[in-house]
């Protein structure tokens, strides 16, 4: 869509499960709302490890499926 950074960003949350919505309101990116990437940036950073989808493609997890 072709929205400001600051509307994109508020809107975000509401896509979101409730406990991830909580977190996502405390982030510095979020708080100010003028930087589309630097909250994409740091929402990867925030939730990388909690996503087991994405876990479940790296190397590791499928050498150890293989062994």
């Amino acid at each position: 869509m072709d929205w400001l950074d600051g509307p994109h960003i508020k809107k975000v949350p509401l896509y979101c499960e409730k406990i991830i919505e909580k977190h996502m309101k405390t982030l510095g990116t979020y708080i100010r709302g003028n930087n589309w990437e630097g909250f994409v940036a740091e929402l990867k950073s925030e939730f990388k490890d909690n996503n087991s989808e994405q876990q479940c493609n790296t190397e590791d997890f499928l050498q150890n499926i293989v062994q």
